[in-house]
């Protein structure tokens, strides 16, 4: 599954920076200087990320030029690795937070806010591969409406056994084409409307507190992607 990095910054005259999908290791660190600057260092070049944070530590001269903070993909997973950051890594989560102190890695599978520093927000984002492939098909026409919400109603249930991070991504994925692509029948809006609040639902206490689902919430999201996918297919 892809992950990309993308700035996460409260400047609104700043754009945030995002990075190509994460395919060999990309290091993170604080330069020489006075003013802190955070980079990240990439197999083709160093970008400046627009951050100045003394809390991120910077290349030690014995390090081999190794960075402090690397992220990487391993057979398809992405990684976290505190290889000599002196403050721990937090990683925040949808519903919970993590921490990776030095010496230790953590694989991710899910969006979350990777923090090196005190002041170096990084967003790291995960499209899911169904979503990708079915976004390029239907840009080329190739697949119906009805096999397409199908296809994003599956992905919901699936990601919903995954993690809530992933069910929420999903949820939004089809709440987004549904209200783009209504339908004349009478359960129509209902249907959406139960798919809204079940979304509403992964960001509130109705949901223990955790990365995944208790059965209960499944079930309600099977339910659900089964009557909208239902009236997509009577209407077709």
């Amino acid at each position: 599954m892809p992950a990309y990095i993308t700035t996460v910054t409260e400047d609104e005259g700043k754009d945030p920076i995002e990075t190509q999908p994460i395919s060999d290791t990309v290091g993170i660190y604080r330069k020489d200087g006075e003013r802190g600057n955070i980079f990240l260092r990439t197999p083709d070049e160093d970008i400046d990320l627009g951050f100045h944070d003394r809390t991120v530590s910077r290349i030690s001269s014995n390090a081999r030029d190794i960075c402090p903070v690397e992220m990487f993909d391993r057979d398809g997973s992405i990684f976290i690795r505190n290889n000599s950051n002196e403050n721990a890594i937090e990683v925040e989560y949808l519903y919970g937070q993590r921490e990776i102190g030095e010496g230790n890695e953590k694989k991710v599978t899910e969006d979350c806010v990777v923090k090196p520093g005190l002041w170096t927000n990084l967003r790291l984002s995960f499209k899911p591969d169904e979503a990708d492939q079915a976004d390029q098909l239907e840009e080329k026409g190739g697949i119906s409406t009805v096999a397409y919400v199908e296809l994003l109603c599956d992905g919901f249930v699936d990601a919903s056994e995954s993690s809530a991070s992933n069910a929420y991504y999903y949820g939004q994925q089809l709440l987004t084409f549904a209200r783009e692509h209504p339908v004349d029948h009478q359960s129509f809006e209902e249907a959406v409307a139960d798919l809204e609040r079940s979304i509403q639902n992964l960001k509130s206490d109705a949901v223990p507190t955790g990365d995944e689902l208790n059965d209960d919430v499944i079930e309600t999201h099977e339910q659900v992607a089964t009557d909208i996918s239902s009236i997509y297919k009577v209407k077709s």
